[in-house]
């Protein structure tokens, strides 16, 4: 984990990727999210006020996330933890695409505006 957080750290751009199951993340990027706990204490329950050293300045998240189902509030627990996880590593939540309906290989590529909302917003995103 010191090698994830460290990358962390040195980015000033971080995409969290999922698809969803039972409506949050998968237990592997769960485990990460997770993981940054050790860094929300050291923010907020020990109030360290100085600066972690190496911690790129002016640092955005975005999250995409896609799932099966057409509930209405699919996405919305793995929001909450998105926006808590940014939150948690000193960066800004820059939003996130989420999309359902999609429950095989590749069927993103069939969403009518998919594809290039993706485009649009890595292009926004990355010149923030």
């Amino acid at each position: 984990m010191q090698a994830v957080y460290e990358a962390l750290d040195r980015s000033d751009r971080i995409v969290m990727a999922a698809p969803i199951y039972f409506y949050n993340v998968p237990a592997q990027a769960k485990a990460v999210i997770d993981r940054t706990q050790a860094l929300w204490s050291r923010k907020y329950a020990r109030e360290e006020t100085e600066e972690r050293s190496g911690v790129a300045p002016d640092r955005k998240g975005f999250f995409i996330g896609v799932g099966a189902t057409r509930g209405k509030r699919l996405f919305d627990g793995t929001l909450y933890t998105m926006r808590y996880f940014f939150d948690a590593i000193d960066a800004e939540y820059a939003g996130a695409l989420v999309y359902g309906e999609v429950d095989r290989k590749g069927a993103i590529r069939d969403h009518p505006t998919a594809m290039g909302e993706c485009y649009e917003s890595g292009l926004e995103f990355a010149s923030m």
